[in-house]
């Protein structure tokens, strides 16, 4: 079951940050009892877990001590150890997911999330560049794929949702920048495109000083054309709950 059918309406939330909460919450729990499950039928994919990990990260001794029986039975007892072996939220797309979600709700109703690959868009030595099995993503040079668009609205969206810094996260933050560079130039190469491009930074990570770092790269004359914002901005109109 998606975490979204377990939610109250996401009208009612007063902000992208306590509907993000919720959902991750949400989408957790499900995740718990879904392991919870796979280890009372002994589901193939929780058992590889185990063996994994028992081979893995256990010395033979040990091994000797606990067997996957054992570690089965634990699972459905010990929710510590339960929490080893369940899925994790952000390893789910839940942070892009509660973005498209939270942007579809009370910015664009057509909103939807693009291709990855096939059919997808990136962009190439300033080219809007289409994946396709004839035109195949540039070997070298090409963005990351555009995450989403409003066809009624032309407006293509990058989104990112990042936490604390570190190596995976400021990887993310080029990905940003390379964008946003190959963007600008092919709006300044291309003076009759009329797409509009926004960058969705949401997240710990984007403090001032990154998000100025971003803004330096947009010239003045095509602020509203390349869009800066956040999730977290937008703030909703409240339904009566």
């Amino acid at each position: 079951m998606d975490a979204f059918l377990a939610l109250k309406s996401i009208h009612s939330y007063p902000s992208f940050h306590e509907f993000f909460n919720a959902l991750y919450h949400e989408q957790r729990v499900m995740n718990d009892e879904t392991c919870l499950c796979d280890a009372r039928r002994q589901h193939k994919t929780l058992l590889k877990k185990i063996n994994e990990h028992r081979f893995n990260k256990m010395t033979e001794a040990e091994r000797q001590l606990i067997s996957t029986e054992t570690m089965l039975e634990k699972i459905q007892t010990d929710p510590f150890l339960r929490s080893f072996f369940r899925k994790d939220p952000s390893r789910q797309s839940i942070h892009e997911k509660a973005q498209i979600a939270w942007i579809k709700t009370h910015r664009y109703s057509d909103f939807k999330k693009l291709p990855a690959d096939q059919g997808g868009l990136c962009f190439s030595k300033y080219r809007m560049h289409r994946i396709s099995k004839e035109n195949p993503r540039p070997s070298s040079g090409a963005t990351k794929t555009l995450d989403a668009v409003s066809k009624t609205h032309n407006v293509y969206c990058c989104l990112k949702y990042t936490n604390e810094s570190g190596g995976a996260q400021d990887n993310q933050f080029h990905d940003v920048k390379d964008t946003l560079r190959q963007v600008v130039g092919y709006l300044q190469e291309n003076p009759e495109a009329t797409e509009t491009f926004e960058f969705y930074t949401d997240g710990a990570y984007y403090i001032s000083a990154k998000l100025k770092c971003l803004r330096d790269l947009v010239p003045e004359d095509m602020a509203s054309r390349v869009v800066l914002t956040s999730c977290a901005s937008i703030v909703p109109v409240l339904e009566n709950v």
